[in-house]
């Protein structure tokens, strides 16, 4: 699996750059500059990788197959890829050019030159399997599907699993219900206000302006969880300053609690964006909250260890690197600051942020500010830390003129669960 993703990663951003720079051979005449990496769809069907087109609002879907392919392989790839189109704009077979000594390059051009070029947007890239490098477009797409205004994405998002703030015991928590959940309409949103209601924040808690447990372990699995936290120390120093009553605090504290669909933006929902991203982008469950197979397996993880266990929390973050492609970000962090001659963590980042956004690692942002440069990848490190991913040296993750502290031997040891 690894070694699957970490070349389809490799060739994945060849095509970017070549697409990038204009190369030889690759001047496609559908997209334009401003292309980067994206979210992939986690859901079935799932591609390798997807690049956005953020001009023309095109989703470029990839269907990676390895070396190790059989012929077999190479044509249920050619089948996956088809299919996508279902949900993007374009996709590409990437093949081999070699499979069990058999000519595939030569085999898949003959096929695709008679049965799909100019007729469906799906397009041929092919790559030596004695130089990685060595990739092409072998039969390109002429015309892209153009979506509807009511499919395009406005923000695709990050191609890495986002987290903010998610223990392992929620995510658990979370997938549990959604194993009970029966089938409703709106099933997300059902499982997310049960959840709610049940372990987060339960109806009692809102009746005071004191800090309340949920029932969520933290990571030690020790402490627990403290919802509203902030927002009563809020409340409470609006009630000594006399600015509120404590009924009206406690209204507030509701307020903030209801999932009642006409409130658009309060903690409830905030909450349940963090956590229901977090699971989505891993792949555990689809748009309905229906568990995938990777979504089953650390439920059942959870259940045979406890959800605070070490060994679950393990199997989290093999889900993370690989599912979440955070291991994808962990090498191009480290390709690109490993051993480099950088004095501080803020230079690095800064660095970093720019090289990211200039390869098409991520979409541009023009109008970056520098505290957003300051931001880049906190959560990141902050997930890694708790996972054991990376190691602090003092009170950073950063190592001057050596690069990110990155745990190597415990991220190859969780890989290989």
């Amino acid at each position: 699996m690894t070694t699957h993703n970490t070349l389809s990663s490799e060739i994945v951003r060849t095509i970017l750059d070549k697409w990038k720079t204009r190369a030889t051979g690759w001047q496609s005449g559908f997209l334009s500059d401003n292309i980067s990496l994206s979210r992939t769809r986690a859901s079935f069907p799932s591609p390798d990788a997807t690049i956005y087109d953020f001009d023309n609002e095109l989703s470029i879907f990839m269907e990676f197959k390895p070396p190790t392919e059989t012929k077999r392989g190479i044509l249920t790839g050619l089948g996956q890829a088809i299919a996508y189109l279902q949900h993007c704009s374009v996709s590409y077979l990437i093949s081999p050019d070699i499979i069990e000594s058999f000519p595939m390059r030569e085999y898949l051009k003959d096929l695709f030159r008679e049965k799909i070029e100019n007729k469906i947007a799906v397009g041929l890239v092919v790559y030596s399997v004695n130089n990685y490098k060595n990739v092409a477009i072998e039969v390109d797409v002429t015309t892209p599907n153009i979506p509807s205004t009511s499919t395009r994405e406005d923000n695709p998002g990050n191609y890495w699993a986002a987290w903010r703030d998610v223990p392992p015991h929620q995510v658990w928590l979370l997938l549990d219900e959604a194993y009970k959940m029966g089938d409703y309409a709106n099933r997300l949103e059902k499982v997310w206000q049960n959840f709610f209601d049940t372990y987060y924040f339960p109806p009692g808690n809102r009746e005071t302006i004191l800090p309340t447990e949920s029932k969520i372990y933290m990571w030690d699995g020790i402490n627990k969880l403290l919802p509203f936290e902030v927002k009563k120390k809020e409340l409470r120093e609006r009630v000594q300053a006399g600015q509120l009553t404590v009924e009206e605090a406690i209204r507030k504290i509701k307020q903030d609690a209801s999932s009642r669909p006409e409130i658009r933006d309060n903690l409830y929902k905030d909450y349940k964006k963090n956590a229901k991203n977090f699971l989505t982008h891993l792949g555990l469950w689809d748009d309905e909250a229906h568990l995938t197979e990777v979504g089953f397996e650390l439920h059942k993880v959870g259940k045979l260890h406890k959800p605070t266990s070490k060994y679950f929390q393990d199997f989290l973050a093999k889900v993370t690197l690989i599912e979440g492609k955070h291991l994808e970000l962990i090498n191009d962090i480290e390709k690109f600051t490993r051993n480099k001659l950088f004095q501080t963590k803020n230079d690095a980042i800064k660095d970093l942020l720019d090289y990211f956004e200039n390869n098409g690692y991520i979409k541009k942002n023009p109008n970056r500010a520098q505290t957003g440069a300051r931001k880049f990848l906190q959560s990141e490190f902050q997930l890694w830390g708790k996972l054991c991913l990376a190691n602090k040296e003092g009170a950073s993750y950063f190592i001057p003129e050596k690069g990110f502290a990155f745990n190597w031997k415990e991220i190859t040891r969780i890989i290989s669960l």
